[in-house]
């Protein structure tokens, strides 16, 4: 679990091996190629994450097996005050940390 930055190990994993099958080509998740910048990359690869993690886009058989199962991490990481809850210990550490 990485706290605000967590993905699901599925949608995470069908991503990787989207990436890797089609790197720098139109159908790659996250290529730099074909964007002005970083912000509008990482917002297509929201979308792409999110159709995958909520079954909205059709996935390749190959891509779409042998991988992780974590119903419950999954839960209880995908929610909105966890989130909340892992930002603020992290700036609560650094600011601990920083004096």
């Amino acid at each position: 679990m990485q706290g605000t930055s967590y993905l699901n190990a599925r949608a995470y994993a069908i991503l990787h091996r989207m990436h890797h099958a089609y790197s720098d080509t139109e159908k790659d998740p996250h290529t730099p190629q074909f964007f002005k910048e970083v912000f509008s990359m990482m917002w297509h690869t929201r979308k792409i994450y999110n159709g995958v993690f909520y079954n909205k886009i059709e996935i390749e058989e190959r891509f779409d097996k042998n991988f992780p199962v974590y119903p419950a991490i999954d839960k209880i990481a995908d929610n909105f005050l966890t989130r909340l809850l892992f930002a603020f210990g992290y700036i609560a550490f650094y600011i601990a940390n920083a004096i």
